[in-house]
């Protein structure tokens, strides 16, 4: 039932954010994604949600999660196929690339310049917990273009779903919230760097 809840949730974002459902204001969305946040906690599921505001328009937003010459922010080396059912790919450590990776996800929906969703494993700390759960978490992020005249700007929402009820589930969502925000510190860097 967990997975089928955080599917179903990353599916209305989807709508959401793709203009398929009634446009919202982003400050309703939050208050929504805020909401599923306390009532998955209140049954033991939890979700990331991080929002940052980067220097870029959408559409190289997208390309700073899709193109494997901008992915450094993330990790050192990807292997990415920009397109439904193509490879999500990341290794943490190259020098190893069955390990700290996320070898075999998949991206999972995509329209460019507005979102993406993708399959994620866990590092090799969490590989028996994360790596061998059926089906995997899942990650969307959602690119809203910023409605400023004199700046290009987009607001980049990243919702990690799909984690499990024990308390080494909730060691590992910890751990990737932290790393998010790492990570997305470094994307804010990224898009000031990307033409």
């Amino acid at each position: 039932m967990t997975a089928h809840l955080n599917k179903t949730i990353s599916l209305l974002l989807l709508l959401l954010f793709s203009g398929l459902l009634p446009a919202w204001d982003i400050e309703k969305a939050n208050r929504e994604i805020d909401m599923w946040k306390v009532r998955d906690a209140r049954k033991g599921n939890h979700v990331i949600h991080i929002t940052t505001r980067i220097k870029c328009n959408a559409e190289k937003a997208y390309r700073l999660f899709t193109n494997e010459q901008y992915l450094t922010w993330l990790a050192p080396e990807a292997n990415v196929e920009p397109m439904v059912g193509g490879k999500y790919e990341f290794f943490f450590s190259p020098e190893e690339k069955t390990t700290d990776c996320t070898l075999g996800c998949r991206i999972t929906a995509a329209e460019p310049g507005r979102f993406i969703a993708f399959d994620w494993a866990g590092p090799s700390r969490y590989e028996e917990l994360m790596n061998r759960a059926d089906p995997l978490t899942h990650v969307v992020v959602l690119f809203e273009q910023c409605d400023r005249k004199l700046m290009k700007c987009t607001d980049v929402h990243l919702i990690h779903s799909g984690w499990g009820n024990t308390d080494e589930w909730n060691q590992a969502r910890e751990w990737f919230e932290r790393r998010w925000k790492s990570a997305f510190e470094e994307l804010q860097t990224q898009a000031e760097l990307i033409e």
